[in-house]
């Protein structure tokens, strides 16, 4: 068993993919939402290759050209499951100048600059599973342009940062490609673009980009009666692991789509929650810094995070 191969619980549903060898009996695997539990090697099946390959040639008869992404925009699109192919999609009329590349530990490494025509796609490189948490800060810069007269339409630059649970969650059968893909916009209609030239002497630039079907709140409430139902019949330690679920999901998914800040209502009481966050955050390298929120709107009851 190998660090990305995909497995199966024997006594369960779950399915999963192997991240971490702990030992010689056990190791880490990542199930559905990024979480990461131990798991003991004799409760586990890799899902064979064979299996895997029937399994897609079923999906692949039940998908005609009606089923890809139709969407008009600028994706990033992965192709595999264990090694990627790893394109640039231009899913527009526009002919786009872009330039792609990785900022690892505050170092920006190149990987491929082109004039991409309208309807195509370009292979940026292979990727491997194996270095997903090493792939750090994807850099991306667009300008369009069309022959003859249209309306102006303003370049952009983009940071996106991966998170494995949403990555996990966008597939779908690329537009150009014509293939399953994990897929991510980069041009999404809700991010408020500015002149690539004003972007480009920003310190802090616009990060968001849309996840298929990824949807992220700025405030999100932990208070157990707003994300779960009977709270009343809980003990205070399901209360605790609900309410420190919620709030890993909305911290990755705010991570994933590039949001620069997100407030977490976690309440005053006894303070156990608002510890549990702290040391959480205190532990990510993800983040700027996080303080008390707004104390004339919630006193010490939430917690602001900003994001670097």
């Amino acid at each position: 068993m190998n660090i990305g191969d995909r497995v199966r619980f024997l006594h369960g549903k779950e399915e999963g993919i192997v991240r971490k060898i702990i030992d010689a009996r056990t190791i880490e695997v990542e199930i559905e939402d990024g979480f990461r539990i131990p798991v003991q090697l004799r409760e586990l099946v890799v899902i064979a290759r064979e299996e895997k390959h029937l399994f897609d040639e079923k999906e692949d008869k039940r998908v005609n050209n009606s089923d890809i992404l139709s969407t008009e925009g600028l994706y990033l699109a992965f192709t595999g499951e264990s090694r990627f192919n790893f394109y640039f999609v231009n899913n527009t009329d526009f002919q786009v100048l872009f330039s792609i590349g990785t900022e690892v530990s505050g170092t920006h490494k190149g990987l491929a600059s082109k004039i991409l025509e309208s309807k195509q796609a370009f292979m940026i490189k292979p990727m491997d599973i194996k270095d997903f948490e090493n792939w750090g800060t994807f850099v991306i810069q667009v300008i369009y342009h069309l022959n003859g007269g249209y309306p102006f339409k303003e370049g952009m630059i983009r940071r996106i940062k991966i998170k494995s649970s949403q990555f996990y969650s966008s597939k779908a059968k690329a537009p150009i490609i014509n293939e399953y893909a994990y897929l991510i916009q980069i041009d999404a209609e809700n991010v408020n673009t500015q002149t690539l030239s004003n972007k480009l002497n920003e310190t802090k630039t616009v990060r968001k980009v849309g996840f298929i079907g990824l949807k992220v709140e700025r405030e999100v409430d932990l208070h157990i009666e707003k994300i779960a139902k009977d709270a009343s019949k809980l003990s205070a330690y399901e209360i605790l692991t609900i309410q420190l679920e919620t709030f890993q999901k909305h911290f990755d998914n705010a991570l994933a789509l590039g949001m620069n800040e997100i407030v977490f209502i976690h309440g005053n009481g006894n303070g156990t929650l608002k510890t549990e966050i702290h040391k959480r955050l205190s532990k990510s390298k993800d983040i700027k810094f996080f303080q008390d929120a707004q104390k004339d709107k919630f006193g010490y009851g939430a917690t602001l995070v900003k994001f670097n």
